[in-house]
């Protein structure tokens, strides 16, 4: 069971997401007929780690294995989407992918389905991120400048 409470407009969500970055590249994703780019990753589900759910999530969508190196943030972030206000706890591990890497895939986009969505990987310079709709925004900034401990960001 995913840990996400919903009352009504507002919805807590926990969730982890991985920093895979090769060749200068990053991993995105976006939905089919959504406007802005995310790291993968996905809900972390009940006495499930942050690190668990990070490789469940990423065998689950691309089926990759990922080497998770650090935590780089702990984020809580604010944000309204899909008529819902969203209070977000994420964790954000740097990890190295050990399947379907940059090597294997390219820079050319990868379709995945995931039960009744589709969803648009790709690898993704990290010198064009700063003029992509990238979410949560503080992403565009940090990515190229990734931090040696673990911060804690609060975004509203």
């Amino acid at each position: 069971m995913d840990i996400v409470f919903t009352k009504e407009n507002q919805r807590f969500n926990y969730r982890v997401a991985a920093v895979c970055i090769e060749v200068e590249h990053i991993l995105l994703n976006k939905g089919k007929g959504e406007d802005h780019w995310f790291l993968p990753g996905g809900r972390v589900q009940m006495m499930e780690s942050g690190e668990e759910a990070l490789k469940r999530e990423l065998k689950e969508e691309i089926g990759a294995e990922i080497k998770i190196d650090s935590l780089l943030w702990i984020v809580e972030n604010f944000f309204n989407y899909d008529n819902h206000n969203f209070h977000e706890i994420g964790l954000y591990y740097k990890g190295t992918l050990e399947g379907n890497s940059f090597i294997e895939k390219g820079t050319n986009p990868f379709v995945i389905k995931d039960y009744d969505k589709e969803f648009m990987f790709q690898w993704i310079s990290l010198e064009q991120i700063i003029h992509m709709n990238v979410q949560p925004e503080f992403l565009k900034n940090r990515l190229v400048d990734i931090p040696i401990h673990t911060e804690h960001l609060v975004v509203r």
